[in-house]
């Protein structure tokens, strides 16, 4: 039947909630599922892009952490 298109299975990707995670554990969960990840500061994650949720046909998750302006205040 219609197996021949195992990519279809793909194109949609549950993206978890990485918000309040530090680094070590967003870069842990994220290497489990095997998506690639930028770190933009450090901390604990306080905006991620793609959202949670299903996304599809995204190149990365882009993880951006708390203390990513601390010296503005």
């Amino acid at each position: 039947p219609e197996v021949d298109a195992p990519a279809d299975d793909v194109d949609t990707v549950a993206v978890p909630d990485f918000a309040g995670l530090g680094v070590g554990k967003a870069l842990d969960r994220a290497r489990e599922l095997h998506i690639p990840v930028e770190v933009i500061g450090s901390g604990r994650v306080i905006a991620q892009d793609p959202p949670a949720g299903p996304a599809t046909s995204f190149t990365k998750l882009t993880l951006r952490f708390s203390d990513e302006t601390r010296g503005i205040h």
